[in-house]
């Protein structure tokens, strides 16, 4: 008899500590998600600030020196490359940040390129992204955590469609500077 209430004393413990790691883990599970979700909102707040910062100090005024400018959206487009967490909706937003919003600062810069045409795009792809980032910022940002949900698809997809949108504008820039360039 001693035998058995041993062992079953040994499962009771064993039982226990299995219940005790479970519930730290979900514990741990859940704190890493709202720091993620912190982070999240902490990044969108940080670009939405850049958007306005380039809308009230660059695109509206039209004697702006692009140097300046050029060099934040440079450091805020890559900062938000290096802290989020690869997932295909980051992934989008940091294609858009580094491959064509960054961009245009840099064809700004170039004095082969219309700079008008391109500060003139500058300020739409800016407002829309501004309007972008806004929604985001307003969200519920427990999406961001589900990737098979119809939010974090549609954010997905409007973040493309911003990126295509503009890319080929920018592109549609670029060559046209190019051809001006070696004629």
């Amino acid at each position: 008899m001693k035998i058995k209430s041993k062992s079953f004393i040994l499962f009771i413990l064993i039982s226990i500590v299995f219940l005790i790691s479970a519930i730290c883990a979900k514990l741990e599970a859940k704190e890493y998600k709202d720091k993620y979700i912190r982070l999240f909102q902490a990044e969108w707040e940080f670009l939405y600030r850049m958007t306005e910062n380039i809308d009230n100090y660059f695109v509206s005024i039209e004697d702006s020196d692009i140097t300046d400018f050029s060099l934040y959206a440079n450091q805020v487009c890559y900062s938000y490359y290096e802290k989020t967490i690869a997932n295909s909706f980051n992934l989008e937003v940091r294609g858009f940040l580094t491959e064509v919003y960054d961009m245009y600062f840099k064809i700004l810069s170039n004095n082969i390129y219309d700079y008008e045409i391109t500060k003139n795009n500058l300020g739409k792809m800016n407002s829309e992204f501004q309007a972008f980032c806004k929604k985001i910022i307003n969200e519920k940002p427990d999406w961001i955590l589900k990737e098979k949900s119809k939010k974090y698809t549609d954010y997905t997809n409007e973040i493309k469609e911003l990126r295509n949108k503009y890319e080929v504008i920018l592109n549609a820039i670029v060559q046209e500077g190019n051809s001006n360039n070696s004629n």
